[in-house]
């Protein structure tokens, strides 16, 4: 007996990255974007190391989350190539970003719808 082969109504493409950056900013400038440059996951390929931007592959709902001197959340809709990246605020900023073996800047995303 052979049994039909199920086809579900919607699909949700995988999509979901996690990376941190491997050694201190220092002092960095207004507007720098941060580069989150070791990658423990990587799920549709969609965040790139060397510019540290996160284009979604589809359109949706994702969670943005960032661990990066004090802890911040996001849940956006972003659209297919969008620009995602964590980025120094643009007015005055002093000192440095850490990131070292007691501690890392994190930023992550997932896909949920």
């Amino acid at each position: 007996m052979t049994l039909p082969t199920l086809t579900p109504t919607t699909t949700v493409s995988e999509v979901a990255f996690f990376a941190y950056m491997s050694h201190p900013l220092t002092n960095p400038s207004g507007q720098h974007i941060l580069k989150f440059d070791v990658s423990k996951l990587n799920v549709g390929n969609a965040y790139h190391l060397h510019t540290g931007v996160f284009n979604p592959p589809t359109s949706g709902i994702y969670v943005m989350a960032l661990e990066c001197e004090d802890k911040r959340i996001a849940v956006v809709h972003a659209n297919k190539c969008d620009d995602v990246y964590v980025r120094i605020k643009t007015d005055t900023h002093s000192g440095d970003v850490w990131s070292d073996t007691y501690g890392r800047s994190t930023f992550a995303g997932w896909k949920i719808y």
